[in-house]
């Protein structure tokens, strides 16, 4: 379960991500901590994006509003002009059961 959940996180990210016209890096970082009791299991990740700051803003929207299946934090972001549009560098966890 959680190893199928992982996938289709990083599976729906990159659907979302394609949809507005956004490049993708992604990768699961360091170990998960797995659920116990009434507590969520959570992965870290870190991801980076390039695209136009609209189409940036608008996946984070959509990451925000259409996230049913997935509970996502971030932790940091930054954001910079790059040759290709902005770039955007964020890191944070999905939780899971």
């Amino acid at each position: 379960a959680r190893d199928q959940l992982v996938v289709d996180f990083s599976e729906w990210l990159e659907q979302e991500a394609q949809f507005y016209n956004i490049e993708t890096s992604f990768n699961f970082q360091g170990s998960e901590v797995l659920p116990a009791g009434d507590s969520f299991g959570q992965a870290g990740f870190g991801m980076r994006l390039t695209g136009s700051v609209s189409s940036l803003v608008g996946l984070f929207k959509r990451l925000e509003q259409e996230s049913r299946q997935f509970l996502i934090n971030f932790d940091d972001f930054d954001i910079s002009q790059g040759p290709q549009g902005y770039v955007l560098a964020a890191g944070g966890r999905v939780y899971f059961r």
